[in-house]
């Protein structure tokens, strides 16, 4: 079984992998700092990006499993899924650096 990677390893990854959706990432972290870096709805992460013009996931859980950004909170229910970043200063800033 791999080791998750660190936040920073994760947001290196995913630009990486998906330079397409990097703006995706400032949206998580602006959207993670407006509830005070607690837990939010994956939808409101779909809805923002979707009005920015940014490219979306069809599963921010990917950012979870795969890339160690995120953690997912709870079960998923009808209202969709809830996530927390997992650093988010070390997201942000290892954004920042990129």
């Amino acid at each position: 079984m791999s080791q998750q990677p660190s936040p920073r390893q994760g947001v290196r990854r995913f630009v990486s992998d998906l330079p397409d959706h990097a703006q995706l990432l400032w949206i998580i972290c602006q959207v993670a700092r407006d509830q005070q870096g607690l837990e939010f709805a994956g939808r409101r992460i779909y809805e923002e990006a979707l009005r920015r013009g940014v490219p979306v996931l069809t599963n921010l859980g990917v950012l979870a499993t795969r890339y160690g950004i995120l953690e997912k909170v709870g079960p998923s229910t009808a209202r969709g899924a809830y996530y927390r970043v997992i650093s988010l200063d070390e997201v942000a800033d290892e954004l920042n650096r990129l």
